[in-house]
C-alpha cells in the first residue's frame, strides 16, 4: 500500500560500505559506523508529512523487502539514527501522508454496548481508536470503515473485539494492504452478526 515514489538504497557488510545517496526531497541514507553485531545507519533529509520505512532484502534480484522499522517524519526533525544488523541491502522509503491522515471520527452514536471514543487516522497505515470504550459484548465485532454510512462496501481493520473490554484505552489499527483511504470515510464498530453499528462516526 504504500506509495513507494523516493527512495534511496545501500549495502553494508563490516567488510564494505556502497551508499547511494537520495536527491531533491528523497531521504539520504549513510553509515556512520560499523560496530560487531550490526551497523549505525542513518536517515538524512527528512521533513514532515510523511512515514519513513527502513526496508532490508539480501537478494536485489527477489524484490523481496522486508520493513525492519518505520517513524514518522515531524517538523524540524531531519534526522534519524539507529542501530541495525549490517548485512544486505537496505533502502528507505518516504510515502507522504494521504489527504486523510490527521483526520478523525466520534464513535458515540449510536453507543450500543457502552461503545465511545474517537478514531484518528494517523498515517497511511494506521488507524488509532482512542479514550475507547467498550463491553465486550455481541456476536463477532469489527471495525469496519466504508466510503457510505451503510458499510457497504466495507473493509475490515480489526480481529474480533468480542469478548475483550476497553475502558478508555488506546487500540492501534494497521490498514490492510490494498485497502484505499479515499474510501475511508466511515468508521463503525460493527456487529458482523446482527449486522448493526455499535458506534461509528464520519471522518473530518
Amino acid at each position: 500500500m504504500k506509495n513507494k515514489d523516493i527512495r534511496t538504497l545501500f549495502f553494508a557488510t563490516a567488510a564494505a560500505l556502497i551508499a547511494h545517496t537520495g536527491e531533491g526531497s528523497a531521504p539520504k541514507l549513510s553509515v556512520s559506523g560499523v560496530i560487531p553485531d550490526g551497523l549505525n545507519l542513518s536517515v538524512s533529509n527528512l521533513s514532515a508529512g510523511a512515514t519513513y520505512y527502513i526496508e532490508q532484502t539480501d537478494n536485489l534480484s527477489s524484490n523481496d523487502w522486508k520493513e525492519v522499522h518505520h517513524f514518522e517524519g515531524l517538523p524540524g526533525s531531519t534526522n534519524w539514527v539507529a542501530t541495525l544488523d549490517s548485512s544486505g541491502f537496505y533502502r528507505a522509503v518516504r510515502d507522504p501522508y494521504h489527504a486523510k491522515v490527521g483526520q478523525s471520527a466520534s464513535l458515540d452514536v449510536p453507543g450500543f454496548h457502552d461503545v465511545s471514543g474517537t478514531a484518528h487516522i494517523v498515517n497511511n497505515r494506521t488507524v488509532e481508536l482512542r479514550n475507547f470504550n467498550f463491553d465486550g459484548g455481541g456476536i463477532v465485532i469489527e471495525v469496519y470503515v466504508s466510503p457510505n454510512p451503510s458499510f457497504s462496501p466495507y473493509v475490515s481493520i480489526s480481529d474480533d473485539l468480542f469478548g475483550t473490554v476497553f475502558n478508555n484505552e488506546t487500540l492501534v489499527l494497521e490498514i490492510p494492504d490494498g485497502a484505499n483511504l479515499d474510501d475511508f470515510n466511515y468508521i463503525s464498530i460493527w456487529c458482523v452478526a446482527a449486522g448493526v453499528s455499535f458506534g461509528d462516526g464520519p471522518f473530518q
